[in-house]
């Protein structure tokens, strides 16, 4: 598909692909033969999730033996060099949550050194323990998909069963729910036909499998309960409360969504998922578009412990939602009422709109901000009015 892309658009400039040294020959991602393509059309790389979304810094103690051995540079240093260490990389995007993460990539990016032999052959051990960590053997050759007569994309789901076992996150679940199935194609929906055991050069017991998929990915049955942007509209509906709806292209910063043309940019909403240094109180601060907010003066407004990000699996497993989806709606799906929403008080005024996503990044929508106060104080979360 890249290369189909580059050929047709010859105009690209630059090429952004998921790219470290897990996922470089991960039959999924394909993060080798995606670079092998931008190089062969002379196209410059920007590199995202080269510590593969955190993972890579929460290695398995195995893993971590393997680099302590070395200088001691940290996990992440060696995740991030590896991939800022190919030819045409032109950036290598890290995303960092404290003081001592950005003084760490500062510190072995200012005077870049690429990896050496000594630690690539680290990195290659670390490879090799990843694989074996895989419980299935599966090498995505797609034989058994060609006769499936319910079309279930039997490599992906294995795959996405293997990166679950790895490293424990949410995108194995997110993969499984909203990306590789859709319904009638789902593990669950196997007929045990044997069709796909007859054709696998690896022999796998495909039908057992697929029976563990679902045990395996169970963050996803939860997911599943989750109210999806269609659910939003129909509660709206069934409250009788007025809104209104602009679809468009996903957006994941409100640089992008900028860049759209929304009816009511100045009702637009910026929101922030946050939790104490306890991790026993979680805060969505909601704010207008164009406001930044200081976490440590909002501490000291509301008495609150130090303050940082939620991770993506809080995000997940507390509100449902995937990053670049972050809305006060996604309260809906917060069970235990563990989150409080501050809500930036100049809401309130003329025309007293609020737009925000359906816990879906494709689509804002714009209601009475009284509203959306009464959703959430009725879904039994506190919501306080705050001044930014």
């Amino acid at each position: 598909m890249l290369e189909q892309i580059l050929t047709e658009y010859p105009q690209i400039e630059v090429v952004q692909i998921q790219f470290n040294y897990v996922d470089y020959n991960d039959p999924g991602v394909q993060s080798r033969a995606c670079y092998e393509v931008c190089r062969r059309f002379n196209k410059p790389v920007i590199v995202m999730e080269p510590v593969n979304g955190g993972n890579l810094v929460n290695l398995p103690d195995e893993a971590k033996t393997v680099f302590d051995k070395l200088n001691g540079g940290s996990y992440a240093s060696y995740a991030l060099r590896f991939a800022a260490g190919f030819p045409g990389v032109l950036m290598v995007l890290s995303g960092m949550s404290n003081m001592e993460q950005m003084e760490d990539n500062i510190g072995f990016m200012k005077d870049f050194v690429p990896l050496n032999t000594e630690e690539l052959e680290a990195v290659k051990r670390v490879q090799e323990i990843f694989r074996s960590m895989n419980l299935i053997p599966c090498t995505a050759c797609r034989y058994c998909t060609d006769g499936c007569p319910k079309h279930i994309s039997i490599p992906d789901l294995f795959a996405d069963m293997n990166a679950k076992q790895i490293y424990h996150d949410w995108n194995a679940d997110y993969y499984d729910s909203d990306v590789h199935t859709s319904e009638g194609r789902r593990a669950s929906d196997c007929i045990k036909c044997g069709k796909c055991e007859k054709s696998c050069p690896q022999h796998l017991p495909i039908r057992k499998l697929l029976e563990d998929v679902p045990r395996c990915l169970k963050r996803n049955r939860q997911r599943l309960k989750n109210m999806n942007k269609q659910e939003v509209y129909d509660f709206l509906k069934s409250r009788k409360t007025e809104f209104e709806v602009t679809e468009h292209a996903a957006v994941y910063n409100m640089a992008e969504l900028a860049a759209i043309d929304i009816p009511y940019p100045e009702a637009d909403a910026k929101n922030l998922f946050v939790r104490d240094d306890k991790k026993k109180n979680y805060y969505l601060i909601t704010v207008k578009g164009d406001k930044r907010v200081n976490l440590k003066d909002f501490r000291a407004k509301n008495g609150t412990r130090p303050l940082t990000f939620a991770s993506e699996n809080d995000l997940m497993d507390i509100l449902g939602l995937i990053p670049g989806a972050v809305t006060p709606l996604g309260i809906l799906n917060d069970t235990d009422r563990r989150v409080s929403l501050f809500l930036d008080r100049s809401f309130l005024d003329k025309p007293g709109l609020v737009g925000v996503h359906p816990n879906d990044n494709t689509a804002t929508v714009w209601l009475k901000t009284e509203d959306l106060i009464s959703i959430v104080k009725d879904h039994g979360n506190d919501v306080t009015l705050a001044d930014f």
